[in-house]
């Protein structure tokens, strides 16, 4: 077998020569995706199309290898695509064994997230195979394909700012792949120790690749290739901080930058990579104990989901923090945010029109501090965050009251029947169609009803009742009205509108997902809470404090969402928000 020359080659000319090709451990692991994959496809098929009649080859782009051993090289520039070539091969039966052919240094396959990209691809292949517009591809097309062979000698140096700088697959390279790089290069002659970065690295990376983690300590729903950047992003902070290095602006390798520049000035550069490891690895242990404990778990990640930077800032002081002790400085941070927040502001007086982000940051801490005390529940960060969810209305502002006439039947389809004397529903069924003997008899009742009145929870059905009672003695004789007792149909009707005068602040308001909250409109509280509760059924997840609210937790609430309730619901939540709420100045002047 001869070795590879600077030069063009054929792919299976490549292929027939059996070369082993050895991934560097810099470099990433195999990340081509759908769209990368079906172009080189469609590309081939395209010019194989246009070229079936003449011997014109397909030009791939170059690769950069480093000669290792005997028919082994290093890939510097190329990987992507010469395994996805292989790949393509070998679900086509040309007997391509990619496993044994490209390696990833220091393994015998392709493991985690590596492997999982492998899968992806070979299963795009396999669909883009089945599809009828391909039927008539063939490989040979792809194997007579040619790219140009670049060989380097390995000196050294120089090797990975090479690969920097001609990494031509299309997928720009992150920053803490590029700060990997320089742990390599540092460490070339200090095997296990870079053995043992590398491993704990790629474990790191793999458990922050897991949502469920990820949103817990990040708002960012990205699906990013590397994601401990935000490890070395928050040591970076204390570099500039305590050594005084400025950071390159405007660049794509901001980050990596600061590291090169502040590793060029340490005499021991593999000591002070180990003592930067050690911080990135003592920052993953807090943020893993954070997850464990639950109380941590919904404080930091409500400071996280509210506000970044103070849970940054209080992350950097967690390191050496006992239990106890994190809690507090988690605490500490939320009230000082909260304090922020309202700024002398009674949380009752907060108003949708005016505190609509304030008002969120309020309800998403009552719904994750009632996970907290739930038994056996966990507030779900990665659900809220990659849902869309909407500060809602209880009562709708545009739900039509029973005002006027033409909404009060549509009212009483709705509430509970067994609250209305029997009489009295006939009658404001069927007052057109009563006679004057049949409305004396039912007389007695509806007073009754009235006088029986315990409390002001029914305010509106009595004014629905008292409309149709005033309506009914407008259109009769006098000598044929019936008495209104209790109270009179103006003061009815002030209370009604006192509902929609308060609409708009927080004791109204709830956190809804964006989907059931457009399915139920400006429905009624009882329809309202029929889809909510068929919502849940169906496994959709609805906020606790939500749920709550309309299965009667916090007040009893069949109709409608009326100030009572609301008040209610605005003591139970300053009840749970207490250690958090700043303190009334004037109680505390009292206690003074």
């Amino acid at each position: 077998m001869k070795d590879l020359k600077t030069g063009v080659i054929t792919v299976k000319e490549f292929i027939n020569n059996d070369y082993t090709l050895i991934i560097p451990d810099y470099q990433r692991g195999y990340r081509w995706t759908k769209t990368q994959i079906e172009k080189l496809l469609e590309d081939l098929k395209a010019f194989s199309d246009i070229n079936k009649d003449n011997n014109t080859s397909y030009s791939l782009q170059p690769i950069a290898l480093i000669k290792e051993r005997d028919n082994a090289y290093r890939v510097i520039d190329g990987q992507q695509r010469l395994t996805t070539i292989y790949l393509i091969l070998d679900i086509y039966n040309e007997n391509i064994n990619y496993q044994k052919k490209i390696n990833p240094k220091g393994k015998t396959s392709w493991e985690g997230l590596d492997a999982k990209f492998i899968e992806n691809a070979k299963n795009i292949i396999k669909e883009w195979e089945k599809n009828d517009d391909n039927k008539n591809f063939k490989t040979e097309c792809l194997l007579n394909a040619s790219f140009f062979v670049y060989i380097f000698e390995d000196t050294g140096s120089g090797e990975i700012s090479f690969f920097s700088k001609i990494n031509s697959d299309k997928i720009p390279l992150t920053n803490s792949e590029m700060i990997k790089a320089i742990f390599v290069k540092e460490m070339k002659n200090e095997t296990d120790k870079k053995s043992r970065i590398l491993r704990q690295w790629e474990n790191i990376e793999n458990d922050l690749q897991k949502d469920n983690f990820w949103l817990f300590i990040s708002n960012d729903k990205d699906k990013a290739d590397t994601r401990i950047d935000f490890l070395f992003k928050l040591l970076k902070d204390n570099i500039l901080e305590t050594k005084n290095f400025t950071e390159t602006k405007n660049s794509q390798f901001s980050l990596f930058l600061v590291y090169e520049d502040y590793l060029k000035k340490q005499e021991d550069k593999i000591q002070v990579l180990e003592k930067i490891w050690q911080k990135i690895r003592q920052y993953y242990s807090t943020l893993k104990y954070l997850q464990k404990d639950k109380e941590c778990y919904h404080l930091f990640g409500y400071l996280m989901s509210v506000n970044e930077k103070k849970a940054i800032e209080c992350l950097k002081n967690l390191a050496n923090a006992n239990k106890q002790e994190c809690k507090e400085k988690i605490k500490d941070k939320i009230k000082e945010y909260i304090e922020h927040t309202l700024k002398d502001l009674d949380i009752k007086d907060l108003s949708y029109e005016k505190h609509k982000n304030k008002i969120r940051d309020i309800l998403l801490l009552f719904n994750i501090l009632t996970a907290n005390n739930m038994e056996g529940f966990r507030f779900p960060f990665e659900t809220y965050k990659k849902t869309e969810y909407q500060v809602e209305h209880i009562h709708a502002r545009n739900t039509k009251l029973p005002i006027e006439r033409p909404y009060i039947n549509e009212w009483f389809e709705i509430i509970n029947k067994e609250d209305i004397n029997k009489d009295v529903e006939n009658f404001i069924k069927d007052i057109s169609e009563k006679d004057e003997n049949e409305i004396e008899k039912i007389k007695e009742e509806i007073n009754k009803f009235y006088n029986n009145k315990k409390d002001a929870t029914n305010s509106v059905k009595h004014f629905a009742l008292y409309g149709y009672l005033k309506e009914f003695n407008e259109n009769n004789n006098p000598d044929n009205k019936i008495e209104l007792k209790n109270k009179d149909f103006d003061d009815l009707k002030k209370e009604t509108e006192q509902i929609e005068e308060n609409v708009h602040l927080l004791g109204n308001l709830a956190l809804l997902d964006s989907t059931t909250n457009q399915s139920y409109g400006n429905d009624y509280f009882k329809q309202k809470r029929d889809k909510i509760i068929d919502e849940d059924l169906k496994g959709t997840f609805i906020l606790p404090c939500t749920k709550r609210i309309f299965v009667n937790y916090y007040t009893n609430c069949n109709k409608i969402w009326e100030d009572m309730n609301r008040t209610e619901y605005i003591s139970k939540m300053k009840k749970c928000l207490e250690d958090f709420l700043p303190k009334d100045k004037e109680n505390e002047r009292e206690k003074i």
